[in-house]
């Protein structure tokens, strides 16, 4: 087919019209993605430095909103030194967006190392004078 059809359509700041099409778009995906398994990959290198390399064929979880990319468990999985590659999705009521990982670790945080503050914890200690001498 002839048919070229814009995927969207910016102004370039002098009041022209700049069309933009499926091919330059998959581009500057394929080029972001390249970016994002090279920091990948030298993040869990250093995370990984003080360990044995066994440690890095561990299975490797993709939390977060971002992990619901299409295509991007099959995209990842060749270029990690990790044998498999899953993406976590909570189950927890109220919060089945995988968006929401951060905000249930932090529940979850919170609930095993409370912080009291209320009147009968006051938030910092008691505030007395030394006796003179």
């Amino acid at each position: 087919m002839n048919f070229r059809a814009p995927v969207c359509k910016t102004d370039d700041g002098e009041g022209h019209e700049v069309k933009h099409y499926r091919e330059e778009l998959n581009s500057l995906i394929k080029s972001e993605l390249e970016t994002f398994t090279k920091q990948l990959n030298s993040a869990v290198d250093d995370l990984l430095t003080d360990y044995g390399t066994t440690y890095k064929k561990l299975p490797m979880i993709l939390v977060g909103g971002g992990s619901q990319l299409h295509g991007l468990v099959e995209y990842i999985t060749p270029k990690v030194p990790s044998e498999t590659v899953k993406v976590v999705t909570p189950r927890s009521f109220g919060a089945r967006n995988p968006t929401f990982t951060n905000c249930l670790g932090m529940i979850l945080a919170h609930a095993n190392n409370p912080s009291v503050y209320d009147e009968n914890h006051p938030r910092f200690g008691q505030v007395t004078r030394d006796p003179i001498k």
